[in-house]
């Protein structure tokens, strides 16, 4: 071999380190555009809650201002809210709150995934160890904007009666 032929070879050698090099650092910069952006860019608010309705347990009538459930029971309530990203839905926390607070696990309710604006209704099971009292149900759903940021809408829906049989 020659040293014109050990030359040319190292050459391409070199040249094919440059071309990888220069892909990983845009790779780098692209990610890093793509974090960046996250960051910056992150649909904040996801979603707002304008009002709660409490309804009679036939969930048919007109909106109440309080309601007495029994123990496992079911209490229906409405919200009127928007929903302004296209991002998954989960409810992360549910609490009976009085004196105590009561947890509840969370629920991967199916929401559809475009903006919108409505009343949705739901119906909630009432723990059957709760004591007879007046509670406020505590409702925090979690939207994630992106793989890096989620955000939180919580509210509260006041006026719910536990009472004995």
């Amino acid at each position: 071999m020659s040293v014109k032929g050990m030359v040319s070879d190292s050459q391409g050698r070199v040249d094919k380190l440059q071309i990888i090099m220069a892909l990983i650092l845009v790779l780098l910069v692209v990610g890093l555009g793509i974090v960046g952006y996250w960051l910056i860019f992150d649909d904040n608010p996801p979603a707002e809650v304008f009002d709660i309705h409490l309804y009679a347990e036939d969930g048919l009538d007109e909106p109440v201002s309080s309601v007495e459930v029994y123990p496992g029971g079911e209490v229906i309530y409405g919200m009127d809210w928007c929903k302004y990203t296209r991002a998954a839905v989960v409810i992360v926390k549910q609490s009976w709150v009085d004196e105590v607070v009561y947890h509840r696990p969370p629920e991967y309710p199916t929401v559809a995934p475009e903006p919108f604006c409505k009343n949705w209704r739901v119906s909630m099971d009432v723990p059957e160890s709760l004591r007879p009292s007046e509670y406020t149900l505590e409702v925090t759903l979690e939207y994630e904007i992106n793989p890096l940021i989620s955000r939180n809408v919580s509210y509260e829906v006041p006026g719910i009666f536990v009472v004995n049989e």
